[in-house]
């Protein structure tokens, strides 16, 4: 009798206590409202998995230390509500967080994680001024040559230029 009473015991603890992850989950995701800032794929593939890929963009760096693995463009999204894995497109109503709804689309430059050389991301110096690997534009088109800092470590360490093919 003692023996099932421990036994019962056990299987009680341990489906709390694996239950206790999930709910951490689930809270923490909740907690740290992750589904409201604006996100960036970080490869091609991931884009056309999230069904936000427009197109391949052609570029130029005049800095061969850092290794650019591809530019393009795609539709400004942010995660969604239950999981990182949903897809939510930025609208009108999504001025929480800088996202800046007015800018739909965004040029991501994917630099290669294997440099080694610490954070590496880009800075527009234009009418949307942040530091990171996405820059927000108005169109799905590129009319004329765009101009980023690169920048290793927030130091200036290349001149990247962007156009449509």
């Amino acid at each position: 009798m003692k023996l099932k009473k421990k036994i019962l015991l056990s299987l009680i603890i341990i489906f709390v206590f694996n239950s206790l992850g999930y709910i951490n989950s689930y809270f923490g995701y909740q907690a740290y409202n992750k589904d409201i800032h604006r996100r960036f794929s970080k490869s091609i593939e991931v884009s056309k998995n999230r069904e936000v890929f427009i197109k391949e963009l052609k570029y130029q760096s005049t800095n061969k230390n850092i290794k650019i693995e591809s530019v393009f463009m795609e539709k400004g999204y942010r995660w969604g509500e239950k999981s990182s894995k949903e897809t939510q497109l930025i609208n009108p109503s999504d001025t929480i967080a800088k996202n800046t709804p007015s800018l739909p689309f965004q040029v991501v430059v994917s630099f290669n994680d294997t440099q080694g050389l610490g954070k590496v991301s880009v800075f527009s110096g234009g009418k949307y001024n942040k530091y990171s690997p996405f820059i927000p534009i108005l169109e799905n088109k590129i009319n004329d040559t765009l101009k980023f800092k690169a920048l290793l470590n927030n130091k200036k360490v290349d001149t990247l230029l962007v156009w449509d093919k």
